[in-house]
């Protein structure tokens, strides 16, 4: 570009203007163009332009938010990737199930497909903020369906020590599941209470009294202060049950302290028969671990009130819950508990390493009173009698 007065152009000049945010533009200005007014006036136009934009773009989302029950803008694209996943994730499980006819885990499937359909309603109410039924279902949903994951770990504990012994527990394993299922059942209805507290929340609008938000306040933060007790009873529960499977440091003989389990711990240096079951154990190890980083998100985040850090950033609710929650259910897609030990629930694992099968309580029932009748029939009863007293 060459000039005889400052600023005029002697040639058609092409030049570009950069409008933040907004739009790239390149024209050609011709000869004899007052190059240096026409920028500046025109620098000046833009940056009020990108400044108008980011403002109107501010007032929408503020204008969403202020006729929402959202603290923030949800993701869309983020939510419908949720649905996805859970629902490929809980497909495949429940293709497992009945590969396998293990309808003993099904706790796990109805986890899925409550977190399935809880993200199908938050892609939805992603579309539609002023929704508050979606958004109800959503956070039920999201809330409660890992009580059921967490009761699948529960039921799969009593199975794995049920069958490889009950010397290496330290509760009989078929109290384990019935212990804290029975916990995760007061803490389901406790978190249930809290639901229904913020379902009871009325619907607010430019109309509403005083009174009416007082209300709304007040059972926002009924439902909010149960949910976190709800979520306390879960997480203290679930750190018990940890602590049964969990990793603790123990000394052993003639070896350096290791990370084992009491269970753990019991079956490696007890002489139990080592087999698939034990990768199995690990599976569940690293479940747990997952679910146990939910319970505590989910109890600080409550702690924290309705509109805390973390309750007003998608991000973490996403990394925290949804993800790990997911990912403790896809464990089982690849480790099955009945890939690695029996589906009949009376199967035993021997000290020899053989399986053998306990009879049931009827079928010994059943079989006591076939004994005792071919032994009547024989008289063999009454001859055994007689001898006894002779012995006497």
């Amino acid at each position: 570009m060459s000039a005889t007065v400052p600023g005029i152009l002697t040639t058609p000049t092409v030049v570009t203007f950069v409008i933040p945010g907004i739009e790239t533009l390149t024209t050609t200005l011709p000869s004899g163009y007052n190059y240096e007014s026409a920028t500046s006036a025109f620098a000046s136009l833009t940056s009020k332009l990108a400044a108008a934009a980011t403002a109107t773009a501010t007032s929408s989302n503020s204008h969403r938010l202020a006729n929402s029950v959202w603290p923030y803008v949800p993701s869309f694209p983020v939510a419908l990737i949720a649905v996805i996943l859970y629902a490929l994730v809980t497909a495949l499980l429940i293709a497992r199930m009945f590969q396998y006819k293990a309808w003993w885990f099904v706790a796990l499937i109805l986890g899925g497909i409550m977190e399935t359909l809880g993200f199908g309603a938050r892609a939805r109410n992603t579309q539609d903020l002023n929704n508050e039924s979606l958004y109800k279902m959503q956070l039920c949903c999201t809330i409660l369906a890992p009580i059921f994951t967490a009761a699948a770990e529960y039921i799969l504990l009593g199975r794995i020590m049920g069958y490889v012994g009950r010397r290496f527990s330290l509760l009989r394993p078929g109290l384990i599941s019935w212990i804290f299922i029975i916990s995760d059942a007061v803490s389901f209805l406790i978190q249930v209470g809290g639901a229904a507290a913020l379902l009871a929340r009325p619907d607010l609008n430019s109309q509403s009294t005083p009174s009416q938000i007082q209300r709304a306040q007040n059972l926002l933060n009924l439902g909010d202060n149960v949910l976190l007790a709800g979520l306390a009873v879960n997480l203290a529960s679930f750190v018990i049950f940890v602590l049964q499977v969990r990793s603790y440091s123990i000394p052993c003989a003639n070896t350096h302290p290791r990370q084992v389990t009491y269970f753990d711990y019991k079956t490696r240096t007890q002489c139990a028969i080592t087999g698939p079951w034990r990768t199995l154990l690990y599976a569940l190890y690293v479940s747990t671990v997952l679910v146990l980083i939910r319970q505590v998100y989910r109890v600080i985040e409550f702690s924290q009130g309705w509109f805390g850090f973390l309750p007003t950033h998608e991000g973490y609710f996403y990394g925290l819950d949804s993800l790990v929650i997911l990912l403790a259910s896809a464990v089982y897609i690849w480790y099955w508990p009945d890939k690695y030990i029996p589906g009949d629930r009376h199967m035993r694992l021997g000290e020899n390493g053989t399986e053998w099968r306990e009879m049931t309580k009827r079928e010994r029932k059943a079989q006591a009173l076939e004994e005792a009748g071919r032994k009547a029939s024989s008289g063999e009863v009454s001859v055994r009698e007689v001898k006894d007293g002779d012995l006497e």
